[in-house]
């Protein structure tokens, strides 16, 4: 009897791990379709709408050292939080960022006086991917440029939830510019079991996915912002998103940190 219960066990434990196993390279063959590109230089957002400042008067974008394009949103009027795979090394001097427009170009441009990275940025990969960008004067508020309201401490999306993405992210792959207008897209937050089987060991509980997976659709990439609209009128960031840019395919669910 024992040895049949164990023999059984072993069985069932042997078609869990496949299945497991069967499902992750399901995924990963999905994204293997797409061609890979570049950490921190692919950045999309896939089936949005045009967005406007008002809307998201808490969306600032940045360049460094003219070379790369990033994302990040206002909390103080001294403070930008944004990505920490976009501050690395970098000298605040060589920051150029713009507040206050629909238009990626426009706005208001606010000197930066201090970069300040997490340092456990990384540990695990892509894990606590998160920075602040002091800035030397203070932002001045209006219509187009507000602060946004942070969650709680511990707070964690449900699945089935709507988020909404904004940004100045790619709108489809392979796309060499930019777009000029602002984007949002709404996505869909993804069960945590599902996300843990298709991401391994790089999905931590400081992550959560949005988006759908294998179906085709909506879909967003590096340095756009990530919220939940808890009311009419106000917005609250939960994650910034931060994932190599071959998971960030039309349809594909992305982790965001």
């Amino acid at each position: 009897m024992w040895a049949s219960s164990f023999v059984y066990l072993v069985f069932c434990g042997f078609i869990l791990a496949y299945q497991k196993e069967k499902t992750q390279q399901n995924f990963i063959d999905k994204l293997s379709e797409e061609e890979n590109e570049s950490y921190g230089q692919e950045v999309r957002i896939v089936g949005g709408r045009l967005a406007t400042c008002e809307e998201f008067p808490h969306q600032v974008n940045f360049v460094v050292n003219n070379t790369y394009f990033c994302g990040g949103f206002i909390v103080h009027e001294r403070f930008i939080l944004t990505a920490a795979h976009c501050t690395q090394n970098v000298d605040p001097s060589t920051i150029v960022l713009r507040t206050g427009s629909s238009y990626r170009t426009n706005g208001s441009i606010v000197p930066i006086e201090e970069v300040i990275s997490n340092p456990e940025y990384n540990e695990p990969p892509f894990d606590k991917d998160i920075a602040v960008l002091k800035t030397a004067t203070p932002i001045e508020f209006n219509s187009c440029t507000q602060p946004i309201e942070l969650p709680i401490r511990g707070f964690s999306p449900l699945a089935g939830s709507e988020l909404t993405v904004s940004g100045w992210g790619r709108t489809r792959q392979g796309a060499t510019t930019l777009p000029e207008r602002l984007m949002a897209v709404n996505l869909t937050i993804v069960d945590r079991m599902l996300c843990t089987v298709a991401y391994m060991t790089t999905f931590t509980d400081n992550m959560f996915c949005a988006g759908n997976f294998l179906l085709g659709g909506k879909s967003a990439c590096q340095y756009n912002i990530i919220f939940i609209e808890t009311r009419v009128t106000q917005a609250v960031l939960v994650r910034w998103m931060a994932w190599p840019g071959e998971l960030c395919l039309t349809g594909a669910a992305a982790a965001n940190d």
